[in-house]
């Protein structure tokens, strides 16, 4: 079979690949990074990119998208430019916790001078008694976004922490994109573990970095995740995450060494993955749990994760019950036409004072699209003025929101069909548990608003676009990153650790796909309020 070049400039790399090659996995064998949310279907439409003959002699129509366009000849290809910077994801949270800290690995120091590290009763390392630290990791695992976080296992203290974007969103924004992405060849699900596995190491080498701690004395890492997250690290098969009832091929605890799964720390140490529920329920609301102390707590409470796998929890004195609703990845600017990220330069906040907009940047500076809250945010003002109908319908295509002489940011019809979809599987999510438990509104003590998310959402546009009932609107409590706080506690404290294992066959998983009423209570949800 012939076969072409492919040069990129101008990171002037070069490759071979046969005819018929698909441009994007070219790419990729280059290392070179391409934006892309659907998972190579050819529907988003953001790996454009601009390709000409090798020898410039031949015309192209260009821009082409990488993952549809097949090689037929040499190229010269021109990637879009991707600035690294920083996201704003939350990775604080607004409650105070207290926990005992005796953490699963511990130094033990002798009189004849010799320490050893202990993981339990493994024996991981043995060394001369020095005053070194040693460290460990707790790790989010999330679909769009990781967090790391380094912490001192002697004294309990934060070092440094890290957000970074999980690069395996280059091959599906959600997670039905991204398992459609694995499971077209085994060799697909390997690639997108290196992908988590590389972008975990690159948050381990921002701490590291940050804090200056040396990467051989980290020797424990505990990482929270949903159940396909845990999944594709390990390399269990993910077939039955496609059809209802959706169910975990294993729910246990997985441990393994650094070394097996390549993570950049001392290759010894032991690294833990937190036991999946149900479906796309995973080991994060065990962190939720646990750092909200709901475990502890007999009044009722509703807990919903705002990320891109919907998690949605009752907890009361009976025990706990959660579903996973696919809110897919619109809240955090995908599949939206000028959506992005909470990065520099992302509409974060906005409102229309006398058809005039106002609005607020993150990293306040020019506007270069519009991230989850102020796309919420956005459509909340729209309904107020009459621009967006309850049915979705919009007056005109598209409503402009800013305009300059290098950037122009609107909001299109499809965008609203796209927030409408995401919030009425919150919604829909959060009224069918409810019915199943036979809990009403006025039953609920607070309704805790967890994620990435979660914490810059104005509560006033949530309820204005029907993303929680309105009922629920004085018991709304912002928390943050739960999950991640969670992590932290299962790293620092064994006794955390224990009820984390405990709580993980205690919780009920409620499967939404199996409610008769779900899809009609779904459809309702699609409308959005009236707003006078």
């Amino acid at each position: 079979m012939k076969k072409y070049k492919v040069g990129v400039f101008p990171q002037k790399k070069e490759i071979e690949v046969r005819s018929g090659t698909i441009l994007a996995k070219a790419l990729q064998r280059l290392k070179i990074a391409i934006p892309g949310e659907c998972g190579g279907a050819g529907i988003c439409g953001k790996c454009k990119v601009k390709v000409e003959s090798y020898d410039k002699k031949i015309k192209i129509q260009s821009p082409v998208l990488a993952c549809q366009y097949r090689v037929t000849r040499s190229l010269l290809v021109h990637p879009p430019k991707i600035k690294p910077q920083e996201i704003k994801i939350l990775t604080d949270t607004k409650i105070a916790y207290q926990f005992k800290k005796d953490p699963l690995v511990k130094k033990v120091d002798f009189e004849s001078k010799l320490s050893m590290i202990l993981d339990n009763d493994e024996l991981l390392s043995i060394e001369k008694r020095t005053k070194k630290h040693i460290f460990g990791l707790a790790i989010d695992l999330g679909t769009t976004t990781i967090c790391v976080s380094l912490c001192n296992l002697e004294n309990g203290e934060e070092l440094s922490c890290a957000t970074i974007l999980n690069s395996q969103s280059e091959y599906g924004a959600d997670l039905i994109s991204r398992l459609d992405f694995a499971l077209k060849s085994r060799a697909n699900q390997i690639y997108l573990r290196k992908k988590a596995i590389f972008s975990i190491n690159k948050g381990i080498d921002e701490c590291v970095q940050k804090s200056g701690a040396d990467r051989r004395r980290i020797f424990s890492a505990v990482i929270v995740g949903n159940s396909v997250m845990h999944h594709l690290l390990f390399q269990i098969p993910v077939h039955s995450f496609v059809k209802p009832p959706y169910n975990v091929t294993h729910k246990g605890l997985l441990q393994t060494k650094a070394k097996v799964l390549k993570l950049n720390i001392n290759p010894n140490a032991n690294v833990r993955f937190l036991p999946a529920i149900g479906g796309f329920v995973g080991s994060d609301i065990l962190g939720t749990i646990l750092s909200l102390r709901l475990n502890k707590k007999k009044d009722i409470n509703l807990c919903v994760d705002l990320g891109t796998n919907g998690e949605i929890m009752i907890s009361s004195a009976r025990g706990f019950a959660v579903a996973s609703t696919a809110a897919g990845s619109a809240f955090e600017g995908y599949h939206i036409k000028y959506g992005m990220v909470a990065r520099a330069g992302a509409i974060e906040w906005l409102r229309i004072n006398k058809g005039k907009i106002q609005f607020l940047t993150v990293g306040h500076i020019r506007p270069q699209g519009i991230c989850g809250s102020g796309i919420i945010d956005l459509l909340s003002e729209l309904l107020k003025a009459g621009i967006v109908e309850p049915s979705g319908r919009m007056r005109e295509s598209s409503f402009l929101v800013y305009k300059d002489k290098k950037t122009h940011i609107e909001f299109t019809a499809q965008d609203v069909r796209q927030i409408q979809l995401a919030k009425a599987a919150i919604c829909s999510g959060i009224k069918v548990l409810m019915e199943k438990l036979k809990v009403k509104p006025e039953k609920i003590k607070k309704v805790f608003l967890a994620g990435a998310l979660g914490n810059y959402l104005n509560a006033e546009s949530a309820i204005n676009i029907g993303l929680i009932p309105r009922e629920l609107k004085n018991k709304i409590v912002f928390v943050g990153n739960t999950a991640f706080l969670g992590a932290k506690m299962i790293l620092l404290s064994r006794a955390e650790f224990i009820s984390a294992i405990r709580l993980s066959r205690q919780i009920k998983h409620i499967s939404l796909a199996k409610d008769k009423n779900f899809q009609q209570i779904f459809t309702a949800a699609l409308r959005l309020p009236e707003l006078k």
